[in-house]
Formats: C-alpha cells, sequence, structure tokens
C-alpha cells in the first residue's frame, strides 16, 4: 500500500513537473513571438518613414502623425495578444533592482531615471497622436524637431531648455557648433549697437537619450534630448538658431548636415535682467543691417 501511495505521488510531481515545464516553455514561445513581431513592426516603420524628411513643412505634420498612428494602431494590437510582453515598466524595474542589489548608487539611479522619464513622456505623447514640433528642419535624410523651448532650473541656475528630437540618424551624431543670431529692436541712433550671438563650439546635448534602450517599444530611428542654453538677451525678440551636426556612417565617413531654422519669437521668460548678463560673442551691426533699421548713418 504504501509503495502505491509512493508511487502515486512520485506520478503527481513528475506530472506536475511537466506540466510546468511545458508552461514555461510556452511563455517562452510567446515571449518569442512577441519580439519577432515587434522586430518586423519597426522594420515596417523604417521602410515607411524613409520619406518624413523630404516632406514640405506644411505637410509634414499630417505625415508623421499618419505613420505613427499607424505604428500604434499595430502595438496596441500586439499588446492585447501578447498581454504578458507588453511591458513598458521593464527598465525602471531593472534600475530598482540593481538599486537593491547595491551594483548601482543614487547618481546612477538618478541618471538612468532621468533617460526612463524622458523616454516615457515622449512614448505617451506618441501613443496618443499629439506629436506636434514647434519647429522643424532638414538636411538630406537627417530631420531636427525643436519640441519645446522653456525656462528651467538646472542645477539651481535659470537656463533655457530646448527639447529636441533627431529622425533619420543612420549612426552616431558629432555635434559641431550652435550658433544663435539676435534680432532687437530697430537702432534708434545713428551709431552701431552690439548685438549679441550665441555661439558654441563642440557644443552637444545636456542630455541625448536612444529611447528604444530604455523602452524596447518605441518607435524607432529616434533620437531625443535637450539643451541647456543661457537665458537670452533682454533687448532680443528674435532668434534665429543654427546646428551644425555631422552623421556617422558604419565605415567611419562623416556626411555634414546644418539644420537652420526661422526665426523664433523670444518669450520674455526666456531673459535675463539685461544684456550685461550675456557672455558670448558680440558683434556690431553692419551699414546695411542699420539702413534696414532704418537708421541713419553717421558722417566720419
Amino acid at each position: 500500500m504504501k509503495f502505491a501511495i509512493a508511487w502515486g505521488v512520485l506520478v503527481a510531481l513528475a506530472a506536475g513537473g511537466a506540466a510546468y515545464g511545458l508552461a514555461v516553455h510556452r511563455k517562452t514561445l510567446r515571449a518569442a513571438e512577441y519580439l519577432d513581431k515587434l522586430n518586423g513592426l519597426k522594420r515596417e516603420f523604417l521602410v515607411a518613414s524613409q520619406g518624413l524628411p523630404f516632406v514640405e513643412e506644411a505637410m509634414y505634420s499630417r505625415e508623421v502623425g499618419s505613420a505613427l498612428a499607424e505604428y500604434f494602431s499595430t502595438l496596441e494590437e500586439l499588446a492585447r495578444v501578447y498581454p504578458d510582453s507588453f511591458d513598458l515598466e521593464r527598465a525602471r524595474r531593472d534600475v530598482d533592482a540593481k538599486v537593491r542589489a547595491g551594483s548601482m548608487d543614487s547618481v546612477q539611479k538618478a541618471q538612468r531615471d532621468e533617460r526612463i522619464e524622458l523616454t516615457q513622456r515622449a512614448f505617451q505623447t506618441l501613443r496618443t497622436g499629439q506629436y506636434r514640433p514647434l519647429y522643424s528642419a532638414v538636411d538630406g535624410a537627417f530631420r531636427f524637431d525643436i519640441l519645446s523651448i522653456e525656462r528651467a532650473e538646472v542645477g539651481g541656475q535659470p537656463r533655457v531648455k530646448l527639447s529636441f528630437a533627431h529622425w533619420g540618424a543612420f549612426g552616431d551624431i558629432e555635434y559641431g557648433s550652435i550658433e544663435g543670431q539676435f534680432q532687437a529692436p530697430p537702432a534708434e541712433a545713428a551709431e552701431a549697437r552690439a548685438i549679441p550671438q550665441l555661439v558654441a563650439e563642440d557644443q552637444g546635448p545636456s542630455l541625448q537619450v536612444s529611447p528604444e534602450r530604455w523602452l524596447r517599444e518605441f518607435v524607432p530611428g529616434v533620437t531625443l534630448g535637450f539643451y541647456d542654453l543661457p537665458l537670452l538677451p533682454a533687448s532680443a525678440t528674435e532668434l534665429s538658431l543654427r546646428f551644425d551636426l555631422a552623421l556617422t556612417t558604419s565605415a567611419g565617413t562623416k556626411i555634414p548636415a546644418t539644420l537652420s531654422f526661422p526665426k523664433i519669437p523670444i518669450d520674455s521668460s526666456w531673459k535675463s535682467g539685461g544684456d550685461s548678463d550675456w557672455h558670448t560673442q558680440e558683434r556690431f551691426k553692419t551699414a546695411k543691417e542699420l539702413q534696414a533699421a532704418g537708421a541713419a548713418q553717421q558722417s566720419r
């Protein structure tokens, strides 16, 4: 009798182990299926979005909106079919686990959290169809969108935070220079007026993020980030920005890209208390600029 009971227990354990092993196997297969379908969706989006850099600005918002709507429609269907694999909090849990294990300190956690938060906010914006860049510039197949410009505190200092999205970078981005030309009210006197300029060489973003690293469901081919710029001169009314970059191919060839934006009206919250607070290069208005501003030329 005892032998029969023992044999029955062994059979039950074997059956339970087999059932558990089968369940794990099925879960693994479904996770692999999800990842395969997600990668296929990403490939389709990259093909469908190849033309976005060449779309006229007036049509850009509609075209990028349509491409994103199709991507997220299919992604939502994948989330419904594979709920166990559609996980938007994976990166946060990984950070928390590393902190608990002692392999990540508070500074590293803060850096990771900042990148994850930026990625998550952008993902939700794209997911809800609210992608509306303030300004957009194109050079070749590379597009640079300015998403927002606002005053922010950085390290206890007031700055102007400019957030961006890059589309179409096929390799590493080498940041060259940033140049900003300020427009001021017309000169009231004949003498030339000092016009501050924003000039920064080898100036990369304050933060640059590859969002797919922190959220594998993110739209492919996008780089997010922001610049922290100094407060702008009090007398300035408009800003014309230009970014000089270079894209690096897999073979190491550098392809220059120059992104020039139209005049950006300067909000009062972006300004410093006075022009004397500005510590970058200055130049004087040329005779042609003074004449265009309506100022008479002084005789010498």
